[in-house]
């Protein structure tokens, strides 16, 4: 359950002198009414999967002064009794059926609609969601004990979104809302109205405002139209029409777009953003469709010129974004650029000074064809983008279009419309939006730093708007060229090739390293590939750990063979490659997706990056400026400081697991970043690769020869990863340092008698952590209305023997002992009640989870590699339904009496207010 404030708006792909043509439906969904006034979608598809969504066109719109938060309050109340259930049975009821129950999965309340959500691995219990649905419509119950336990619940939802310490983005949302009438709506209401609501309140809003003609019914997957429509009207029919009130979507209500300077979190650097208004975000024409489209790709040349600017001059900087936002109904374009205190006056000159430039004199034909490589890309992949959506992204898309008062847009109209904004949008088309945009007088947004007052900017935004109105420079133009690379001397040997279970080849090659080769269809003309091992941080010499927070931004920040660190980026781009880091404390690698054509591209990218990366002493230095900036900030902060006295306590000091300080990573040299490199890709921890795409074997060997097998690798002894956990563990640290009301309470519970994990163990693991987070919700959330998101989980990485536990809270701190108290209840249960109908439920989630995972070529990728890298038998995954099978209730028993039991440690960390 959760409230929609603010959302990234992702838009892709067309142009501003389209014509108005109308964007044409899917014809695939299924649109009727019921002579009550309830109209029902539906979209029949070939998944085994069933969606369902009850949209209530309610929300906190609808709250006179004294209902405020009755409309979230009602949406919590569903989950507690209704006419057919009793109590949260009905969240059992369908987590047996596989599906997943708990905080922001199951409902969302927002100022003018309801949502409930259910999500079925098939359509067995589709007739059950259907009766809960109806039952939402006029059953609910309120006896009024529930709602005093839900009180709690809400009251702890409340302190979780709505801290003290508000992040920037929060702070930034309710400026733009301040004076609208969003401002005196907040969905979840007060303090004041949520501790004061009844019974006889909930139910009265309820039944003034939950009818049939304001309600929709979607749902989506393996439907029958016919028989569905059949049962829906059996179902609906009778919810009666009472009440002649006329309901209106108010979404012509802009957000304000002024300059403000707003404080951040502790954790947060200080920052610079502009907001440019783009109007509202209902798409029904070509037209509207392809001005965002514009804002997007102006948007993204923005942020790649931002961003090469900050790498060419060697700048350290946090974070540098430019994207269209929306929020609401209001569209937005902006830009953020967050740094160290003592740069801001270089930063907010470079900021400009890039903003004026692309506004003056555009982008070159290279930035140009970069960025319009992505939407190239998209267009190509169309039908395979398309054909991985599943129910739950029919009617989610579905929700979200009805409510912005767009089109369901067809696939073959959105080909369409994009491939036309492709064909018309040349350089010129784009530098002429660009400008357009940017002449916009852009509003300013100061985020201040922990140690800034608003004083020390008293005359800033005359000086911003200044200088925002000189012309820009122009900007040298360079360009990236594909000879910057260190080419193979000469092609490795394939020397064993063989079939696997589950379509896969295996090339052995002559280097040691084995690919595992998956040819599939719905991988469309991408090609999805991860390259990586056992090793990680715990493989390094203590001496290394400093070195490896900085050795990937130091590498992409230098670049490649010839190549800069901006022209690197460009090169990928161009060719719509994307590389990313496996490096972790127990793995490394990299995973890649490409397009086919230019598959041979990102191997040969590939090539470079593990045999020879370059150090760019400059680039080095910015990466440290950046760690050293972003980790005092959050050390210096109260979660920082019980983070860190967590850490101290619980990790000896040459542990892989010890928390690295600023200062610790000023002295890392190049010449430990090159050895971090040696130690992880130049030796072989049992190097593996995954790639799974649509093509034929005798297409990728060349390559694997020429590109993989070339890699000249040493062997390297097995790594034993043991945490270092301290022998003395504390009892229990307490610190008064935090600005919010309520309390954090973090238990670690530990065994350190080491136990070698199987397989078969990481499933009973699963297993445990969904029976165990089930658990909390019902004695933490539940009965005793201690918090909205109590959250239990193993917290030991791959290939660590140790059994280490994790259960975090945030309630009242007056509530720390009775948490205590429900947690010795929790595990007391898992020691001693665990039954084989929660292993059953357990596995459909697993069955679930695994199933929707392995649809997506990319999602697969990763997992087959962590399998493979981490010595698990990827036949127990091939073969999951006998794998679950096999996991007996003993078994699970057995796990949970290790985890928890006598054997085990717990240590509990709390952050108090302060005093």
């Amino acid at each position: 359950m959760r409230i929609i404030l603010l959302s990234a708006l992702a838009l892709t792909g067309c142009s501003l002198t389209s014509p108005s043509l109308p964007l044409k439906a899917d014809p695939n969904w299924h649109v009727d009414q019921l002579p009550n006034g309830m109209k029902y979608h539906i979209y029949p598809t070939a998944d085994q999967a069933v969606s369902v969504r009850l949209v209530v066109n309610v929300g906190s719109f609808q709250e006179n002064p004294s209902q405020k938060g009755y409309a979230h309050f009602i949406e919590h109340m569903a989950f507690n009794g209704s006419q057919h259930f009793s109590g949260n049975d009905v969240i059992k009821m369908f987590e047996q059926s596989g599906g997943s129950f708990g905080a922001d999965i199951n409902a969302f309340t927002s100022y003018q609609q309801t949502t409930y959500k259910l999500d079925l691995p098939n359509d067995d219990m589709l007739n059950q969601a259907l009766t809960w649905m109806r039952d939402i419509s006029d059953g609910i119950k309120f006896e009024p004990s529930q709602v005093t336990s839900e009180k709690g619940v809400i009251m702890s939802e409340w302190r979780r979104t709505r801290p003290n310490d508000a992040p920037f983005s929060l702070n930034a949302y309710e400026a733009s809302i301040a004076g609208t009438r969003y401002a005196d709506h907040d969905p979840l209401g007060t303090p004041e109205s949520i501790k004061g609501a009844t019974a006889v309140g909930l139910e009265n809003f309820y039944q003034k405002w939950y009818q049939p003609q304001y309600a929709e019914l979607i749902v989506a997957g393996d439907v029958d139209v016919e028989q569905l429509s059949e049962n829906i009207k059996k179902q609906f029919a009778n919810w009666q029409n009472n009440n002649e009130t006329k309901l209106v979507k108010h979404r012509d209500l802009a957000v304000n777009s002024s300059n403000e300077i707003l404080p951040s979190s502790s954790v947060e650097s200080p920052s610079l953003h502009y907001t440019i208004d783009r109007g509202f975000i209902s798409q029904q024409t070509r037209q509207q469709q392809h001005q965002a489209w514009h804002d997007t790709l102006s948007a993204q040349l923005i942020q790649q010129r931002l961003v090469s600017v900050l790498r060419d001059s060697a700048m350290p900087f946090q974070y540098s974004y430019a994207q269209p936002l929306f929020s609401n109904y209001s569209r937005l374009s902006t830009a953020d650029l967050s740094f160290a205190p003592e740069l801001r006056e270089k930063m907010h000159a470079l900021f400009i000074s890039t903003l004026t430039s692309l506004r003056d004199h555009g982008v070159t034909q290279d930035e140009f064809a970069t960025i319009m490589a992505g939407f190239e890309n998209d267009l190509n992949n169309i039908n395979s983008d398309w054909d991985q959506r599943t129910p739950m992204n029919y009617v989610d898309h579905r929700v979200f279009e009805l409510e912005q008062n767009s089109v369901s847009q067809s696939k073959e109209d959105f080909r369409a419309s994009l491939a036309k904004f492709i064909k018309n949008n040349t350089l010129k088309t784009a530098n002429k939006n660009l400008k357009s945009l940017l002449s916009a007088q852009p509003a300013f947004v100061i985020g201040m730093g922990p140690n800034e007052t608003k004083q020390q900017f008293s005359d800033i935004f005359t000086t911003l708007n200044r200088a925002y109105a000189q012309d820009g420079e122009k900007i040298l133009a360079t360009t990236a060229t594909s000879d910057g690379f260190i080419k193979p001397s000469g092609d490795g040997q394939i020397l064993d090739i063989r079939k696997h279970a589950g379509g896969f080849i295996v090339f052995t090659l002559s280097n040691g390293i084995d690919v595992w080769f998956q040819q599939d269809k719905t991988a469309g003309k991408r090609i999805f590939a991860s390259y990586a091992s056992e090793g990680g941080k715990a493989s390094l010499t203590q001496s290394l750990y400093p070195a490896v927070e900085l050795a990937f931004a130091t590498a992409m920040r230098s670049g490649l063979g010839k190549l800069s660190g901006t022209e690197l980026d460009s090169y990928l781009r161009q060719r719509n490659i994307a590389i990313s880091p496996l490096l972790g404390l127990t793995q490394n690698g990299l995973h890649i997706v490409s397009d086919k054509q230019h598959f041979a591209d990102a191997l040969a990218v590939l090539y470079n990056a593990v045999t020879d990366i370059k150090v760019d002493p400059r680039q080095l230095e910015a990466a440290k400026d950046e760690f050293i900036q972003n980790r005092e900030v959050f050390l210096h902060s109260p979660l920082g400081k019980l983070a860190q006295s967590a850490n101290a306590k619980l990790y000896t000091s040459d542990s892989y697991h010890r928390l690295i300080s600023g200062s610790e990573v000023a002295s890392v040299t190049p010449e430990q970043i090159l050895a971090v490199h040696n130690q992880l890709f130049k030796h072989n921890h049992g190097m593996k690769m995954v790639i799974v795409a649509d093509l034929e074997p005798h297409e990728i060997i060349p390559l694997l020869r020429k590109y993989v097998a070339s890699i000249e690798l040493e062997q390297t002894p097995t790594t034993t990863y043991s945490p270092r956990y301290k022998k003395d563990l504390p009892n229990r640290l307490v610190l008064d340092e935090s600005q919010e009301s309520s309390s954090l309470y973090l238990m670690y519970i530990a065994n350190l008698q080491p136990q070698k994990r199987t397989t078969k163990d990481i499933f009973v693991e699963d297993l445990l952590s969904r029976i165990s987070t089930a658990r909390i919700l019902s004695l933490v959330r539940e009965d005793a209305g201690l918090d909205y998101q109590p959250n239990i989980y193993p917290a030991m990485k791959d290939s660590e023997n140790d059994a280490i536990w994790c259960i975090e809270a945030q309630l009242a701190p007056t509530d720390v002992a009775k948490i205590d108290a429900q947690i010795g209840k929790l595990t007391d249960g898992l020691i001693h009640t665990i039954t084989q109908q929660e292993v059953d439920t357990a596995s459909k989630q697993i069955l679930a989870d695994i199933k929707k995972a392995t649809n997506d070529p990319n999602m697969r990728t990763l997992i087959y590699s962590r399998y493979l890298i981490h010595g698990y038998d990827i036949d127990k995954l091939l073969n999951i339904d006998d794998t679950l099978q096999g996991i007996s209730l003993q078994d699970v028993q057995r796990k949970a009496k290790y985890t928890f039991g006598e054997h085990s440690k717990r240590t509990v960390f709390i952050l108090n207010p302060k005093a």
